[in-house]
């Protein structure tokens, strides 16, 4: 579920973007982005949880650990995208 809630939050990005060097109001669509992100972060982070509730330690250390940078890249990725569009002036 993660991993839809990010490609969705590329999309929205992208759109954000798009949106934005064409002239246009893009509030919208940084607004939708930035959800996204957060319920990618929540779904990742839940998935994690699981593992640890059903005591699951293997899994837990082989998701963990390779999914963390990939997540961080990917939500800085987020913010600074979104961010350029909300603080470069065009």
């Amino acid at each position: 579920m993660g991993i839809i809630f990010g490609l969705i939050a590329i999309f929205f990005a992208t759109k954000n973007v798009l949106t934005w060097s064409r002239g246009l109001d893009s509030s919208k669509d940084c607004f939708l982005s930035m959800a996204f992100t957060c319920l990618a972060i929540f779904s990742f982070y839940n998935m994690g949880a699981n593992f640890l509730i059903k005591e699951d330690i293997a899994g837990a250390l082989d998701v963990i650990p390779t999914i963390r940078g990939t997540l961080l890249a990917c939500t800085l990725g987020s913010i600074l995208i979104n961010g350029v569009t909300i603080f470069k002036r065009k």
